[in-house]
C-alpha cells in the first residue's frame, strides 16, 4: 500500500491505462461539446435567414391573389421556425454509437427537431422521431434494424449517452447526462464542462497534493448509476429520452394507441 500522498499519486499514474473510463468521458463530453456549439451556431445563423428571406417571399406575392399559398407558405416556414428554435436551445439529446453486422462503428447525435446541419466531424444526425432516433431509446447491447436505401442494416448500440443541453456564459454544457458502454456504466456526469476544467487541471498541475484535489474534485463530478433530478417547482417532467417500451408505444400509429 502506498505509504505517502506522492507514492498514491505514481501508484495512479502507473496504473492509469490508455482508453480508461475516465478517457471515454472526456472523449464523449468534448465531441459532444463540440457538436452543440457547432449545430446551436447553425441553428441560430439558419433562423436569422430563415426569417429574413421569409419577409422578402411573402412582400413579393400578390396576396389578392394567393391567399392560400401564402397561408401554407407560412405554415411551413413557422413550422421550420420552430425546428430551429428547438436545434438553436437544444442542438441534441442523446449521442449514440452503434456497430453494424461488419464491425463497423457510427456516432450518432438525436434530438427533438428535424437537423438541419451535418456534423463536421463524420458523425451522424438524426431526429428522434425518425427510426434512427430509437437508437436513443435502446440500453447498450441491444440492436435495431434500420431499413436504408441499400436495405436493410442492424445497429447494435455499444455506447449510449442521454444530454441534457444548457448554454451560458457563452458556453454548452450538459449537465446530469448519463452515460454507458460496453465496459462501463451507467454514470451520471453532473457537468461534462466541470469535468473536462477539472480533469485538465488534474493533468497539468505540477503540485501534488493539488494534483490529488483536483482529482477528488473531477471525481465528485461522476456519480455511479442513474441519478433522478431534483424538482425544483411543480411541472409535468421533461423526458426527452424514453425507455424501450415507452419508446415503442410512442412509435405506433395513433389509431392503434386508442382503445373504444
Amino acid at each position: 500500500m502506498p505509504s505517502s500522498l506522492s507514492d498514491l499519486v505514481a501508484a495512479k499514474s502507473e496504473n492509469a491505462t490508455p482508453g480508461s473510463q475516465d478517457d471515454r468521458i472526456a472523449d464523449i463530453a468534448q465531441k459532444t461539446l463540440d457538436f452543440f456549439e457547432e449545430a446551436g451556431s447553425a441553428a441560430r445563423q439558419a433562423l436569422g435567414e430563415e426569417r429574413h428571406s421569409g419577409m422578402n417571399v411573402l412582400a413579393a406575392v400578390n396576396t389578392l391573389n394567393a391567399e392560400k399559398a401564402l397561408r401554407n407558405l407560412e405554415g411551413i416556414n413557422e413550422a421550420r421556425r420552430r425546428e430551429l428554435r428547438v436545434l438553436s436551445t437544444e442542438p441534441a439529446i442523446a449521442r449514440i454509437v452503434a456497430e453494424d453486422e461488419n464491425g463497423q462503428r457510427k456516432t450518432y447525435f438525436i434530438s427533438r427537431a428535424t437537423p438541419h446541419s451535418k456534423a463536421r466531424d463524420g458523425s451522424a444526425v438524426a431526429s428522434y422521431r425518425a427510426p434512427l432516433g430509437r437508437l436513443a431509446a435502446l440500453p447498450v447491447g441491444d440492436d435495431l434494424d434500420v431499413r436504408t436505401p441499400s436495405g436493410v442494416v442492424n445497429l447494435a448500440v455499444v455506447e449510449r449517452a442521454l444530454l441534457r443541453p444548457a448554454h451560458g456564459n457563452e458556453e454548452w454544457d450538459s449537465v446530469n447526462s448519463t452515460v454507458e458502454g460496453e465496459r462501463y456504466g451507467p454514470l451520471t456526469i453532473t457537468s461534462f464542462r466541470d469535468f473536462l476544467r477539472l480533469r485538465g487541471a488534474a493533468a497539468d498541475e505540477v503540485d501534488l497534493l493539488e494534483a490529488a484535489l483536483a482529482e477528488d474534485r473531477a471525481a465528485g463530478i461522476v456519480a455511479e448509476g442513474l441519478r433522478r433530478n431534483a424538482i425544483t417547482k411543480m411541472e409535468l417532467r421533461d423526458q426527452a429520452v424514453l425507455d424501450r417500451y415507452q419508446d415503442e408505444i410512442f412509435r405506433l400509429p395513433l389509431d392503434s394507441r386508442l382503445t373504444s
